[in-house]
């Protein structure tokens, strides 16, 4: 869970930010449109990649992701592809060349009466995942992260009154942009890199998440697909579903800048820190502080403008940055506490309560500090501090008379504002000190139980990442085996045809299968050659296989050796997956389709 008052300075920061940006820009889609040399963008990206931000695309998308990922299907769209898909479904599945001829056009491919088919169930489906995108967008908007919603409602603010030409339309755009393409669609489109997914991504679901973002964005944007862009016409049909949303999207819109301003949804003021018993702590990298300082020298004139500014006098104390930084330290992180060296202008009330704060701080210490002797009587103030000036000059200990000298002086000030009482030995500031005590007691222990909790957690962690990389190591060895054994029942086969006696413990080995010119021209295989006509009668090819997925291809003309190639069959599958129909060799161009059905029949089967 985040800190408020981290929370509210870094909404500080941005608003500040906001307000020195927008007065350099002309219009506000520079912001978007990369006219504007402004690093808010960025500012905004980073903010919205912290915990709060990832735990709401987690707990929004993770439901839909998970069963959108199940359905292993394709969703392309384009005829052409669709058309070609089945080509290559049918030439590996038979072995045989496909029926439907090849190099047609889009708009011949979208005559098929199969192709029709398949896209209209491919465009019921894609409307019934981006609804259902829509949605859990719109049902989640009050979980979205309230720093988000904020500087959005700063940006329309400010841009309204420093650019008067400002329409809700130009604001609605950069919402847009902010709130979904630069973050709820980039974990759509990668939801891996979010973790928001447990499993590495497949292909072919990480394709349709591309194509389901593309219909998302026009939709967010307000825009329907146009048939004469380019891309844009197999989409035409889904804009039925874009009219029907975009009243939602755009109430979702207009609803995200509608919150509550920091004070009073934090319950966090710049007054707070006046009033904190309690020093802030951060927690920083060396790297970070080591960033902070070199920017801040860089840019000190621009910063402040006089001499005495504080700024100036905390850069004067620590010098010009390093010039060199050890990267082996730069995610060392370090817990500092802040104090604010400067003094503060306070009002009397204040002041008084900071006097007093301070006072309380020098007595703890005392109380530890200064042996008191054993009494019937009810020890006051007065006496441990007497009997703390009496230590202080038996031991020498001249910090520790300094020290009490300034509680009297303090409690004489209260005193004088009717704060602490004298008449009543100091009770109620007594009284104030043990609660102060207790409290601490009260904070070490929530304090230890933090620790004990985070030293529980990191062990899980631990365990869970080694129980992340042995998995993994069994599904790759699984794997591995499974690929081992399917190319080795090949491999037995044809040992069994050998000689008798041939050992059935000896390394994984294929026997060659040889083909002719003719044999592999006629099954389609080689589909184009630079070998001479005359020769191609002579022409043999050697296949064998030492290595489980490898194929060596040993090609010779009258028994001589004119080429030696090697054919990687998980490449093979990888092109036919990306529908490259050829594979070019020095001599020879093959059909990957028919590659991989002759390397199927001769050897995997």
């Amino acid at each position: 869970q985040y800190s408020p008052r981290e929370e509210f300075l870094i909404l500080s920061l941005f608003k500040l930010s906001m307000e020195k940006e927008i007065g350099a820009i002309k219009a506000l889609g520079d912001f978007i449109g990369g006219q504007a040399e402004t690093v808010l963008p960025k500012m905004i990206n980073s903010y919205n990649r912290r915990k709060q931000g990832l735990n709401y695309l987690r707990t929004t998308l993770k439901p839909i992701l998970d069963e959108f990922i199940k359905v292993n299907l394709s969703l392309e769209l384009n005829p052409l592809q669709v058309y070609q898909a089945m080509i290559n479904e049918h030439e590996i599945k038979t072995g045989e060349p496909s029926p439907l001829p090849r190099g047609v056009s889009a708009e011949e491919a979208a005559e098929n009466e199969e192709v029709k088919k398949i896209v209209d169930e491919r465009l019921q489906s894609l409307s019934e995942v981006c609804q259902k995108f829509v949605d859990g967008i719109v049902k989640s908007l009050d979980e979205l992260p309230y720093g988000l919603r904020w500087l959005m409602k700063q940006l329309r603010d400010l841009c309204l009154k420093a650019l008067p030409d400002t329409t809700e339309e130009d604001i609605s755009k950069v919402i847009v942009y902010f709130v979904y393409y630069r973050f709820i669609n980039l974990a759509i489109v990668q939801p891996d890199q979010y973790q928001i997914v447990n499993n590495d991504l497949p292909p072919i679901a990480r394709k349709n998440l591309i194509t389901a973002s593309r219909v998302l964005q026009n939709l967010f944007n307000f825009r329907k697909f146009n048939a004469d862009k380019p891309g844009e016409k197999f989409f035409v049909p889904l804009n039925e579903f874009i009219e029907k949303n975009t009243p939602v999207i755009q109430e979702y819109v207009e609803s995200v800048y509608q919150v509550p301003e920091p004070e009073e949804k934090l319950q966090v003021n710049k007054y707070m820190e006046l009033a904190q018993k309690a020093k802030p702590v951060i927690i920083i990298s060396l790297h970070e502080i080591f960033k902070t300082h070199a920017l801040l020298a860089e840019n000190l004139s621009q910063l402040v403008t006089e001499q005495e500014d504080p700024l100036r006098v905390i850069m004067a104390d620590l010098g010009p940055p390093p010039t060199e930084f050890n990267e082996e330290d730069q995610d060392r992180e370090l817990q500092l506490t802040l104090a604010n060296r400067f003094k503060v202008e306070l009002d009397e009330d204040s002041e008084n309560q900071r006097l007093y704060a301070e006072t309380k701080e020098l007595v703890i210490p005392i109380l530890r500090l200064v042996p008191v002797q054993n009494s019937i009587h009810r020890l006051s103030l007065m006496d441990v501090l007497e009997a703390g000036i009496k230590f202080a000059t038996e031991t020498n200990n001249a910090q520790l008379k300094s020290q009490i000298k300034k509680i009297l002086e303090n409690l004489g000030k209260l005193e004088a504002v009717d704060v602490v009482s004298k008449e009543d030995n100091y009770e109620s500031f007594v009284h104030d000190v043990a609660l102060e005590v207790a409290n601490r007691a009260t904070i070490r222990e929530q304090q230890r139980k933090e620790v004990a909790r985070l030293k529980t957690t990191l062990q899980e962690l631990k365990e869970h990442q080694t129980y992340l990389d042995e998995s993994i190591q069994s599904y790759q060895d699984y794997l591995q085996a499974c690929k081992e054994n399917q190319y080795a029942m090949a491999a037995k086969k044809k040992k069994k045809k050998g000689k008798k006696g041939a050992s059935s413990d000896a390394a994984y080995k294929v026997p060659p299968v040889k083909f002719t010119y003719k044999e592999l021209a006629k099954k389609r295989v080689i589909i184009d050659s630079e070998v001479p006509t005359i020769a191609r009668k002579k022409t043999i090819f050697t296949i064998s296989s030492d290595t489980p997925g490898i194929f060596d291809v040993d090609a010779k003309i009258a028994g001589a050796t004119v080429e030696k190639m090697v054919l990687d069959f998980d490449d093979l599958l990888e092109k036919h997956y990306n529908n490259i129909t050829q594979l070019e060799l020095e001599q020879v161009t093959l059909d990957v389709n028919m590659t991989i059905h002759l390397i199927n029949s001769a050897f995997l089967s």
